[in-house]
């Protein structure tokens, strides 16, 4: 069984500033304030509660497990709280941990930025929970360890308090009415910002325009969950349930069942 399938990112990235969640920018006391007023009504058993309270990653290999807006990610690891080249935001809120693959990409790309985008180091956001899941506030997605939020706001060349931290807010490139970017506010190191992450992007494209799709589906099938176990996709027009066997060549998930 053959069902289309293609995926070449390893890591999902929202930029804070352009595409913000709806409350991403809550400082301490409001995020506090929504928090308790949620888990005041929420059953002992529910999902949020349970991953929203958990303050340790799952054990095991690191594994992301369902999708974006409906998981979990076992054997994640904690972005530290300070870098060379970044600092992590929110302290409080314990959504520093991720795939070790994301949090590694991120310490590298930030180590590149002052030189290639003279971008000084990255502020970090919401990565996702210890063991991932739905959050009591916030996302909806960031559920398996591969998501993270960039800031667009420079790292300051001094290390942020917590409280800083907590309360700052990112900047806000996006016009009044939502449109367009405010010219007022864009400046050029943003662009050469976001041209360093879309390389990390564009670099595997090339290869595969340039030898094929081989290295492209190899890299994939070496991060890929679940291979050799059960699956369901889920389609336009029908459900497909079976073994996840391999890729085909054109990146196709090929089933047993």
């Amino acid at each position: 069984m053959r069902a289309p399938f293609l995926c070449l990112a390893a890591a999902l990235f929202s930029v804070a500033g352009l595409t913000p969640s709806a409350f991403a920018q809550d400082t301490l006391a409001q995020e506090s304030s929504r928090r308790q007023a949620i888990l005041a009504r929420l059953p002992a058993d529910a999902a949020k509660r349970v991953f929203g309270l958990a303050t340790s990653p799952a054990p095991g290999p690191a594994r992301p497990i369902g999708d974006y807006t409906k998981g979990c990610v076992a054997g994640a690891v904690q972005l530290p709280a300070d870098g060379p080249n970044w600092q992590v935001m929110r302290p409080s809120r314990n959504r520093a941990w991720g795939h070790p693959i994301l949090v590694g990409f991120l310490q590298r790309l930030a180590a590149t930025l002052p030189s290639v985008a003279n971008w000084p180091g990255l502020l970090v956001g919401d990565i996702g929970q210890p063991r991932g899941g739905p959050m009591l506030t916030g996302h909806t997605s960031h559920q398996v360890g591969l998501d993270a939020d960039i800031w667009l706001t420079p790292m300051p060349d001094r290390r942020l308090t917590p409280a800083e931290r907590d309360n700052m807010s990112a900047t806000d490139l996006v016009n009044s009415n939502g449109s367009n970017i405010d010219p007022r506010i864009w400046r050029p190191e943003h662009r050469r910002l976001l041209e360093a992450f879309a390389h990390c992007f564009v670099g595997w494209a090339e290869r595969w325009r340039e030898v094929g799709f081989a290295p492209v589906r190899a890299a994939w099938l070496s991060r890929a969950s679940g291979l050799g176990e059960g699956i369901r996709v889920r389609l336009e027009r029908q459900t497909l349930d079976g073994r996840f066997l391999d890729l085909d060549h054109d990146g196709a998930l090929l089933l047993d069942g």
